[in-house]
């Protein structure tokens, strides 16, 4: 009796794909836990404060991700007093790479008009820049720029259409990124 193979049905061949997807969150998910980032290319861990401050190193560049609802009220482009401790820890890693460029980025989350976004974002961008001008920090190394709610990172709505608070406010955020050369 001869048995004939059969192929191996489309959710059969990507169940592989879906256990690596697995225990990869599962790692993530534990590293954040414990507290430590494993970010970039160069494979090395960074001591991190998770929610508020996130640091992703590679061998050229050091990117940091501040929460906008960290460094500034709502609407506003005023640095609150509690972003000191994380504004230092960015001039810290700056400092660092004294040849280096510095860019920083704002991003807004989708509520209000395109253009009033793009301002805003800006303006928290400068905020952040002159903070970090202030406490040593070269200004000529320092570029800016306000990219608004064009670069979501999360949806700002759920997929019925509702407001989704959690994705907004992951949206709202400064990006600083510190060149190594």
């Amino acid at each position: 009796m001869s048995t004939i193979a059969r192929r191996p049905r489309r959710w059969e061949r990507s169940r592989p794909l879906f256990r690596l997807a697995v225990v990869l969150a599962t790692v993530v998910v534990g590293r954040t836990a414990a507290g430590q980032q494993h970010w970039g290319g160069s494979g090395k861990p960074v001591a991190g404060g998770a929610e508020k401050l996130a640091i992703h190193e590679t061998g050229e560049e050091v990117a940091v991700t501040l929460g906008a609802d960290v460094l500034f009220d709502f609407d506003k482009a005023d640095l609150k007093p509690a972003a000191e401790p994380d504004l230092a820890r960015v001039a810290e890693i700056v400092r660092r790479y004294p040849r280096g460029g510095v860019l920083i980025e704002g991003h807004t989350d989708g509520l209000g008009g395109e253009t009033y976004n793009l301002n805003l974002s800006l303006r928290r961008a400068d905020a952040v820049r002159q903070w970090l001008v202030d406490h040593g920090v070269s200004a000529g190394k320092i570029r800016t720029n306000g990219w608004g709610m064009s670069k979501p990172v999360a949806p700002n709505t759920n997929p019925d259409g509702s407001d989704n608070p959690t994705g907004r406010a992951k949206n709202r955020r400064v990006e600083i990124t510190v060149q190594k050369r």
